[in-house]
């Protein structure tokens, strides 16, 4: 049988992930942590931080699973997560800090 990348939930801690985060869009990266763009998305590690990326997602739904299967054969050791989860997330954990 041929393996298939699959979508699997996982319970994280969306600061611990924001930490570690490189946003990669359709030329190049970001830093979660400190915002610096203009990054190279295959970086283990932000140049102006010193963050390690642990973490990686991409912006664009336009070619996201080729993009992903690229890059996940050339940094492995990343774990690859989905935009549009982390945006949700992160909207929500600000939401809960601001009515607190």
């Amino acid at each position: 049988m041929a393996k298939r990348f699959i979508r699997v939930w996982n319970e994280l801690d969306i600061k611990d992930i924001s930490k570690h985060l490189i946003i990669i869009g359709e030329l190049m990266g970001s830093c979660a942590n400190c915002s610096h763009i203009g990054l190279d998305p295959y970086l283990d590690v932000c140049p102006k931080c010193k963050t390690e990326f642990e973490y990686a997602t991409f912006t664009s739904e336009k070619d996201r699973g080729a993009q992903f299967v690229k890059m996940r054969n050339q940094i492995p050791k990343k774990v690859f997560i989905d935009y549009s989860d982390f945006k949700r997330c992160k909207a929500e954990a600000k939401a809960r800090d601001f009515f607190k």
